[in-house]
């Protein structure tokens, strides 16, 4: 199963990029397999490695996407010998042109020869990504094999499979999600649990109130039976407690008045009796004969009888005033013993302490509703989570997106198969990420299978998550690099290569790098694109 969709890769100008001073490579030219060879003149004696080759696949990336694969900062990308500015040209999709350099900084897009470039690199990057439907990640799955994208998946543990599913379906994005989603759920536990705590703070409130209620209902029934008596119960018929304390209240003020009036009273009675004894002494004649007063006496008891005058006059208003107290206290026809008041006195004071309690009742009923119902809501919340967290796991939508692309993965991985060793084994991935390994039709562990044979079903599933990688973004080049692909395969791994690679070429350009002897006299008479390097600078000479 090949993807239908291509990008095509017409032309690439390269001017002060890495090691390589100015080339052109119009891949139109080439067909089939193409094999690119490098001489390092720098080196002494002269060699293959670090002529250059490389920077070729370097340079398309970058062209694409600004950046790297080898995460090259921004000041060693231009040549170090140059002192100059690069520039990348790159034209794909036959319309498309792509214009790229460094120092200065600059990425125009052409479509059509119109430039479609936006105001700034990081907006034109977005449109030109979003046009040709690509990626960084899923263009390397594409565009490139080499050792930097080989793995050992048989031998990953469970976990390092799941991650390099992920990495290959594009979906750490989902874990990311799942991690969002436990700190969201962990927040939503913490708050039913805190909700809940403070509406058991308001339960036990409500509990506490409910046992004083109970003691307040039992006292004032208490009250109501000591004071079950036919009086009492006329008085309380047609009177208020409070107006009953009211009137009990003015009888003890009226008694009090009437007290002190009547002390009053008796001060001033005895104040006159004192001085009636004084005119009465004053009044006696010092000559019995005559019956001469002295006449100082005769003021005195003059001004005595004046004052008594006056004390009859005041305690005359008192004995008025007192009368009409007395009458006024004998008007108020409530009869009540002193224990009756007392137990009247409780009674109100319980009456008042049981609204007070009702009203605090419910008052802390409506914060515990209220609490109650946010610690509901703060559960659905974490149930809603505790669901997505699911989804997002291995047992969830991971699990479903496994399920189906297990045909893909194994008819891919069987194809590749097929030619790396010669039809001798074949696979089935199954749901668990586990593979099983059939020779033939026997079973095989791959644990005492040779280093060959590893690195050849290896190979095959490395292929074949690359195929996942654009079977996911929809991408697919014209044009394949194949850079160091067959380190480590054995004499029979590499001849099933080449015999893959004639099969891949027949829809798609391929270019080899590699330093295999066996794998280059396999290759012997296909065309050749030679990457020069002296001084410092590489240039290169194609078909």
């Amino acid at each position: 199963m090949l993807l239908k969709r291509f990008m095509i890769l017409n032309n690439i100008k390269i001017e002060n990029f890495l090691s390589i001073s100015k080339a052109e490579i119009d891949f139109e030219d080439y067909q089939g397999i193409t094999l690119i060879t490098g001489e390092n003149k720098d080196a002494n004696p002269p060699i293959s490695n670090g002529s250059g080759k490389s920077s070729i696949i370097e340079a398309l990336i970058f062209g694409l996407f600004g950046k790297t694969i080898r995460k090259t900062v921004d000041k060693t990308v231009s040549n170090q010998y140059s002192k100059k500015g690069c520039s990348i040209t790159l034209r794909v999709n036959d319309n498309i042109l792509i214009e790229r350099s460094k120092k200065p900084s600059r990425l125009r897009v052409y479509v059509g020869g119109k430039d479609i470039s936006k105001e700034n690199a990081s907006k034109t990057q977005f449109e030109l990504d979003k046009m040709l439907n690509t990626s960084y990640k899923s263009t390397l799955a594409s565009l490139i094999f080499g050792q930097h994208n080989t793995v050992n998946f048989i031998a990953a543990n469970p976990e390092e499979k799941r991650t390099l599913i992920q990495k290959y379906l594009g979906i750490e994005k989902i874990f990311k999600l799942r991690e969002g989603t436990l700190k969201l759920k962990g927040e939503a536990s913490s708050l039913m649990k805190e909700t809940e705590v403070q509406a058991n703070v308001y339960q036990k409130e409500i509990d506490f109130i409910e046992n004083k209620l109970k003691e307040c209902k039992k006292n004032i029934h208490q009250g109501k039976q000591l004071l079950d008596k036919p009086e009492i119960i006329d008085l309380l018929e047609t009177k208020t407690l409070d107006e009953i304390f009211d009137i009990e209240q003015n009888k003890e003020s009226l008694t009090t008045e009437v007290t002190a009036l009547s002390q009053k009273r008796h001060d001033l009675s005895t104040f006159l009796n004192q001085n009636k004894k004084t005119i009465k002494f004053l009044g006696v004649s010092e000559c019995e004969n005559c019956k001469w007063i002295n006449p100082s006496n005769e003021s005195k008891i003059k001004e005595l009888k004046t004052e008594n005058n006056k004390i009859t006059q005041k305690m005359s208003q008192f004995a008025t005033k007192i009368k009409s107290m007395t009458k006024k206290f004998d008007s108020v026809n409530i009869v009540l013993s002193n224990q009756d008041i007392e137990t009247l006195k409780g009674l109100t004071h319980f009456i008042t302490e049981e609204t007070s309690l009702l009203s605090s009742k419910e008052r802390y009923e409506k914060m515990f509703d209220s609490s109650m119902e946010e610690a509901e809501g703060h559960k659905r919340t974490y149930e809603v989570y505790k669901f997505w967290e699911k989804a997002f796991s291995e047992k969830g939508l991971i699990k479903y997106i496994i399920r189906n692309i297990l045909d893909f993965l194994n008819q891919r991985c069987n194809y590749y198969l097929a030619f790396l060793s010669q039809g001798m084994f074949h696979v089935n991935l199954l749901e668990d990420l586990n593979v099983k390994i059939f020779q033939s039709s026997t079973e095989k562990d791959y644990n005492v299978m040779s280093g060959g044979e590893k690195r050849r079903l290896d190979l095959a599933i490395t292929l074949t998550l690359n195929d996942l990688a654009s079977l996911v973004n929809n991408t697919q080049t014209d044009v394949v690099f194949f850079d160091e692909a067959v380190e480590n395969l054995d004499k029979e791994g590499i001849k099933g290569f080449i015999s893959l690679l004639y099969d891949i070429a027949k829809t798609k350009k391929i270019f080899i790098i590699t330093h295999n002897p066996y794998f280059l006299s396999l290759l012997d008479g296909v065309p050749e694109v030679v990457v020069t390097k002296k001084d410092g600078f590489s240039t290169i000479k194609g078909v």
